[in-house]
């Protein structure tokens, strides 16, 4: 089984000239995905949850350029706590996403090894809960200021970036 799929745009979803989902191939690693995505911002993000702590992490790890940038944050709300990690892993792509925005950049890739955060962007799962719908109706509207590609990674396969991610995400709990 293949470590990451090859993405595919939000803006292309919503594009008159959408392409097939079946489109995306296969790539082999993790780095030849790295070498071959042009995305001026690339992250690595992952969510958690600790039900004892009632409290929600996200993490990750920015690459621009040769830099990279982690981040570890956590929350109490119960807005959020209701979703326990599935809020973690929208905080964290919406935080990636609202960076780009913020410094400038023109795209940026978001790869995750949960599937949501592809699916309610892009519409192709429904969303039932507030939670879901902002998530959706943020990465509809930032898609008109910034690019952003989805790469779907195998969990907890030994990919380098997706490991700090999680480990981040966890982090972000812990020294809350």
């Amino acid at each position: 089984e293949k470590q990451v799929k090859e993405g595919i745009s939000l803006q292309d979803y919503f594009s008159d000239n959408r392409p097939s989902p079946n489109k995306q191939r296969n790539i082999e690693d993790v780095q030849s995905m790295l070498d071959y995505d042009t995305c001026d911002l690339r992250a690595f993000i992952d969510g958690s949850f600790d039900k004892k702590l009632g409290m929600v992490g996200s993490g990750g790890v920015m690459l621009v350029g040769e830099k990279e940038i982690e981040f570890s944050l956590a929350t109490t709300d119960p807005k959020y706590v209701e979703y326990w990690n599935v809020s973690g892993e929208l905080l964290a792509a919406l935080h990636v996403v609202q960076y780009a925005i913020d410094h400038g950049y023109v795209s940026c890739s978001l790869y995750y090894d949960y599937m949501g955060i592809e699916m309610w962007a892009t519409g192709r799962w429904k969303t039932n809960n507030p939670l879901t719908t902002n998530y959706a109706t943020m990465m509809k509207e930032w898609a008109s200021q910034v690019r952003i590609d989805f790469h779907k990674v195998k969990a907890h396969s030994g990919i380098h970036y997706n490991d700090r991610a999680d480990a981040l995400a966890r982090k972000a709990i812990l020294k809350k």
